[in-house]
């Protein structure tokens, strides 16, 4: 993964190599390899006072839309090449797909352990960080 990230904003592009992958028990039958790269862009805006930052995120997965099989053997391998194919079981990896997303964190108010039946200092947490998220996705 390469990332680069400057003032609030942040660029990364990642890549991963899958061999091939045998689909028979004799592994005389092989999905294809392929490579898998992604890539995001996202901005962290700061809105002041008390106000927690915003993120806003781009993201696109299989940014080269490479055709291949993202699952093989869900239901059971063949033997061998020659007791016929079981192509049913190998399911199409997702094409190139977009998507943005706004998210945000928000502190809570501190709380004390459930686990600990007296309220103790070093019981108490101050500060938990929560989040928020839309995601919109495209094709």
């Amino acid at each position: 993964m390469l990332i680069y990230s400057h003032n609030g904003t942040e660029a990364g592009v990642g890549s991963t190599f899958y061999s091939r992958r045998p689909f028979s028990y004799q592994n005389d039958m092989y999905a294809y390899a392929y490579w898998m790269t992604n890539l995001y862009l996202q901005h962290t805006f700061k809105l002041g006072g008390k106000m927690p930052p915003v993120t806003a995120r781009f993201d696109i997965y299989n940014l080269l839309n490479c055709k291949l099989m993202g699952t093989i053997g869900t239901n059971g391998f063949p033997f061998n090449r020659d007791k016929g194919y079981s192509f049913g079981t190998m399911q199409r990896q997702a094409p190139r797909q977009a998507m943005f997303t706004l998210g945000g964190e928000f502190l809570t108010s501190s709380y004390s352990d459930p686990i600990c039946a007296h309220d103790t200092p070093s019981r108490t947490h101050d500060g938990t960080m929560m989040g928020w998220g839309v995601i919109f996705w495209g094709r």
